[in-house]
């Protein structure tokens, strides 16, 4: 992991889990306030853990959906995840039920992504290999793009900023998320390609894992 320094880097770490923690499970658990949820497989991540507050295994949320790609929470305090196979949305409630989401049979303008964030109003926005970044609402009507391109990285800042990169290029692209205007970009310093990216406002950084 590489720390940045624009408006100071923090971010998220999405933690691979190995399947010899525990067994397969049918059975979905729901989280606490002070657990932690990590996703991962040996290969390619198909589940999500949920640890207490000293690391201690208390089940699996699903096992099973391959191609699980990034995972946020929204204002409700419930977890948004995107697979990358399926193309498609999930969202869970803290009781561990399947609660919404969306795919792009039934949302055409979703397309292969390596991310999701939510934004202030609720609006889910997905980091796309190609298409720049795309803003959804829950229900999975497409809203608007920022960008074109690789934007499978993305992070949102104060002051109504997006940041959005990807994993083959040290080159950040910046847009206000007010007017969809790029505002500027940055080249990324050390050599850091990201490939999650998350602003922690107590540090006022934003952490990026570092595909290099």
């Amino acid at each position: 992991m590489t720390r940045l320094a624009r408006p100071s880097l923090w971010l998220f770490a999405a933690i691979l889990l190995s399947s010899w923690l525990a067994p397969v499970t049918a059975l979905a658990v729901g989280w606490g306030p002070t657990d932690f949820l990590i996703f991962g497989s040996p290969n390619f991540p198909d589940r999500i853990g949920v640890f207490d507050q000293n690391f201690n295994f208390k089940g699996y949320l699903f096992t099973g959906w391959t191609g699980l790609q990034a995972m946020n929470f929204d204002q409700q305090g419930r977890l948004v995840t995107y697979n990358y196979f399926a193309n498609e949305v999930r969202v869970y409630d803290p009781g561990g039920a399947l609660v919404g989401g969306f795919n792009s049979t039934t949302s055409p303008m979703l397309t292969p992504s390596g991310d999701i964030q939510v934004m202030p109003d609720g609006n889910y926005i997905v980091g796309t290999q190609a298409n720049g970044a795309r803003v959804f609402t829950p229900q999975g009507t497409f809203v608007r793009q920022y960008g074109d391109g690789a934007s499978g990285s993305i992070a949102l800042l104060p002051g109504h900023q997006l940041w959005s990169g990807s994993f083959d290029t040290l080159t950040m692209k910046v847009f206000d998320t007010d007017t969809g205007l790029q505002t500027g970009s940055f080249i990324l310093d050390q050599q850091t390609r990201p490939s999650y990216m998350s602003y922690n406002a107590s540090t006022n950084t934003v952490l990026c894992v570092d595909t290099d």
